[in-house]
């Protein structure tokens, strides 16, 4: 999607990886984007979810979800 929005010049770009279920993919965010950022698109699949139940084991992950 990223590719497609730089084309007609709407800068994006994607985080995504294979595995990183949800809280992984906020403390990229949180570590990685310009604060100054206007809009965040954030798509997820279904088995997202799943990873999400393991994530939530780590105290690590957890942090993240509570700076919001």
């Amino acid at each position: 999607m990223s590719a497609q929005l730089n084309k007609i010049n709407i800068p994006a770009f994607s985080f995504a990886y294979g595995g990183n279920g949800p809280l992984l993919e906020l403390a990229t965010l949180i570590e990685y984007i310009d604060v100054k950022t206007e809009i965040v698109l954030w798509i997820y699949a279904e088995n997202d979810m799943f990873d999400l139940i393991d994530e939530k084991k780590s105290e690590v992950l957890m942090n993240y979800l509570k700076k919001f």
